[in-house]
């Protein structure tokens, strides 16, 4: 799967069938959008979103937690086999007239084919639908599917019902609407190691700006480098330990003793089934009893339910490359020698889960592990001459933290 950040850049020789949403959570029914979208088989599959929700752009101090993060939900794409991902700046789109913003489509992608949820609004005020995409279809030669709700047991499977049942802990109903189970993903992070003095180890992850479940203790499964393991995540503020901690933390014990030290390693956690809430015990010797119990219901929940194979989040990332993986030193040398050739100076970096850059001559893809994070930073290089995809919305060259997705190379 390769990820495009313009429509520029898609292949002209690629017939497209499109499916345009957020898929936030890729709920069961964004999947039955995806398959539909797939089955024209004479066309390369793509999802066109957009780089920030419509609501977080609006209306932020409204707009709910997102279910997913990028690059989990684009992980999750290629998982259903989806060729191209297409996201746009939103900024760039939203007041656009509905028609000029299909058209626009048509004149920049070989469009054969659009796939969109009998909900999807678009365009300037929202006065985009699907009657009147299906008449645009008509008359631009392009097949409109329209998908109609995707009922679970009666209900209507949407992204605001999974938010309800993830913030009330109902992980176990939430994941039966999910292609996979709500996720927490990011690297390990050194503790107080307070879990080995309680026989309990645990990974430790900062929490992830995105919808969270309550306070508690929950049944995992812990997943990295292609290994599926059996695990337990507390969330909260460790009121037995510390009673006037007010900082939240996500740590999970893994039911194995063969992983060893996974410190800066990059997990994905999947939640299954809320155990308990935290709770303040009176001793540690209390609270050492009740993870002890809490091991043993992990252990039996497991053997009474089968869980299928779920995605290493971070392998998945590395199969976004278009193309080879170069080691990270080289990727450091390569980057330098381009911007001096070009008389550039890496002025700012913010790392994210993917980025695309034009810089020089160079049409070389790589990877590399940059010291502004231990968050991975992918670089595609397109032969477009010294100007760059990206540059910070405010047009001054520097770059805001909501623009985390770009790499700046400011001119000398």
């Amino acid at each position: 799967m390769k990820v495009f950040k313009s429509l520029e850049s898609v292949p002209k020789d690629a017939a497209i069938s499109l499916a345009i949403g957020n898929f936030d959570g890729v709920h069961l029914g964004h999947a039955e959008i995806i398959r539909q979208c797939k089955a024209e088989i004479s066309c390369r599959s793509a999802i066109l979103t957009f780089d920030i929700h419509p609501r977080k752009f609006l209306y932020p101090d409204f707009a709910p937690k997102s279910l997913t993060l990028p690059f989990e939900k684009y992980a999750f794409f290629k998982t259903l086999g989806v060729d191209f991902v297409i996201e746009l700046p939103f900024a760039e789109y939203y007041s656009m007239d509905p028609l000029k913003f299909l058209d626009t489509l048509k004149q920049n992608l070989d469009l054969k084919q659009i796939t969109i949820g009998f909900n999807f609004f678009f365009g300037k005020n929202q006065k985009g639908n699907a009657e009147i995409a299906f008449w645009w279809g008509r008359s631009a030669g392009v097949k409109i599917n329209v998908v109609q709700p995707f009922l679970k047991n009666g209900t209507r499977v949407s992204s605001s019902a999974i938010r309800e049942l993830i913030l009330s802990g109902h992980m176990k109903n939430a994941a039966s609407l999910l292609v996979y189970p709500f996720l927490i993903s990011g690297t390990v992070k050194r503790g107080k190691q307070i879990g080995r003095t309680l026989n309990f180890p645990t990974l430790n992850l900062e929490t992830p700006d995105k919808i969270m479940p309550p306070d508690g203790v929950y049944i995992t499964q812990t997943v990295f480098d292609g290994k599926q393991f059996t695990s337990l995540t507390n969330i909260g503020t460790n009121p037995t330990i510390d009673a006037e901690s007010k900082q939240k933390i996500i740590e999970t014990w893994v039911d194995s003793e063969e992983i060893g030290e996974l410190y800066d390693k990059k997990i994905s956690v999947y939640f299954l089934k809320k155990v308990r809430d935290e709770i303040r015990f009176s001793s540690k010797e209390k609270l050492a009893e009740t993870i002890s119990h809490d091991k043993e219901i992990c252990r039996k929940f497991m053997e009474s339910n089968k869980i299928k194979e779920l995605p290493d989040i971070f392998q998945n990332i590395d199969g976004l490359l278009a193309s080879g993986i170069r080691n990270h030193r080289l990727c450091k040398r390569r980057i330098k020698k381009i911007a001096v050739r070009n008389k550039c100076n890496v002025s700012a970096v913010i790392c994210s889960y993917l980025v695309f850059a034009r810089i020089g001559n160079s049409s070389d893809t790589f990877n590399v592990k940059l010291t502004a994070g231990d968050i991975y930073c992918y670089i595609a290089v397109k032969s477009v001459g010294t100007e760059f995809l990206h540059r910070s919305r405010t047009g001054s060259g520097i770059l805001r933290e909501r623009d985390s997705e770009n790499l700046l190379f400011g001119s000398s």
